[in-house]
């Protein structure tokens, strides 16, 4: 449905746009004590038959620019901690 789904709290985000489309779902109590703060950042993304690119640019609050490499076959519960970063 065009969204991300936070594996810790169940919230849905829109691909799109990064804007909250369900907070905490599954738990009043915390949907109530934890305000949503924000929406998340978006990036432009490519992708090869090897590679998924996603560029940096315009979503800093600063101007700052970098491009990241995920390379390898993704995998359900793998995080991204090993990943090439091109700066």
């Amino acid at each position: 449905d065009g969204c991300v789904v936070c594996p810790t709290t169940d919230s849905t985000f829109d691909l799109r746009t990064g804007a909250i489309k369900e907070w905490y779902p599954k738990n009043p109590v915390l949907r109530v004590l934890t305000p949503a703060l924000r929406k998340l950042f978006v990036y432009p993304v490519k992708s090869d038959e090897e590679n998924i690119y996603i560029s940096m640019s315009g979503g800093s609050a600063t101007g700052e620019s970098a491009e990241i490499v995920f390379s390898g076959k993704a995998q359900p519960g793998v995080t991204a901690s090993d990943v090439n970063v091109d700066e």
